[in-house]
């Protein structure tokens, strides 16, 4: 288990799930939803930037656009393993309407449905969103839960992005006490990389990656929250993983 940091690097790096965000609090979006009860309205959609990740894993590693540099005195610390990853929760907060009939699923009381650049989900109302370069970030304001959906562009299969991920992070630094719960291929082309590391405020982190596969393999979904927290979450990490899907669907109102 780490020391704990000095009082100047706690602003940049958090003990949470996926990277340190560079957007301001005003960076946000409302989810709108239509009264029908079978067809959910389009919400706000993000066009991601640019369709080219950059080299570093989520953004420039130091005061670039998208994530600050690392505090004065702390210039050795490794950017979060995961994105949208930050000490304190930020962001606009999530508003909307119960959420609607999509393809047969509709999210629990106090979920709403959001609209991504070709995919939607749905997230808890009252979460916090800012957007990390082109991931979209989601946090609750009252643990170190944390939901990201970012873009995939290039080759490679979806467990060699993630075994190449794996090493990448591990060369960076960025998982003291690595414990490699799973990474393994899942549901056909998909795969997952599920892990546990030591946060610099003397923490364990439990974090999950998923490539979904079929029509949603162009997307990495992350999840994370304290490692005492891990349990404690399923319930909304099962209705994060249900709700996620392509935005192709046609809804159709029942006849």
């Amino acid at each position: 288990m780490l020391a704990r940091l000095p009082r100047s690097a706690r602003g940049w790096i958090l003990a949470g799930v996926t990277i340190a965000v560079g957007a301001t609090a005003g960076i946000g979006t409302t989810v709108a939803i239509n009264d029908d009860e079978h067809r959910a309205a389009p919400g706000h959609t993000d066009v991601p930037a640019s369709s080219t990740p950059s080299t570093r894993p989520y953004g420039p590693p130091a005061g670039g656009q998208g994530r600050p540099g690392p505090p004065p005195g702390a210039s050795d610390l490794a950017p979060p393993p995961l994105p949208c990853l930050r000490p304190d929760p930020v962001g606009t907060k999530v508003t909307g309407r119960p959420a609607t009939v999509d393809d047969g699923f509709r999210p629990p009381t106090g979920w709403t449905w959001y609209d991504g650049a070709g995919y939607r989900l749905a997230v808890p109302i009252g979460w916090l969103r800012v957007q990390e370069g082109q991931v979209a970030c989601f946090r609750d304001p009252g643990s170190r839960r944390t939901l990201s959906v970012e873009p995939l562009t290039g080759g490679g299969g979806a467990l060699e992005r993630l075994q190449a991920e794996e090493r990448a992070q591990l060369g960076f630094g960025a998982l003291p006490g690595y414990d490699k719960i799973k990474l393994a291929a899942s549901d056909g082309d998909g795969a997952q990389w599920e892990c546990r590391w030591d946060t610099p405020f003397g923490g364990r982190e439990h974090g999950l990656r998923l490539i979904p596969g079929r029509d949603l393999s162009g997307y990495i979904l992350s999840w994370s929250s304290a490692d005492e927290d891990w349990d404690d979450a399923t319930d909304e990490l099962a209705v994060v993983r249900q709700s996620f899907r392509g935005r192709s669907t046609e809804l159709t109102s029942p006849t």
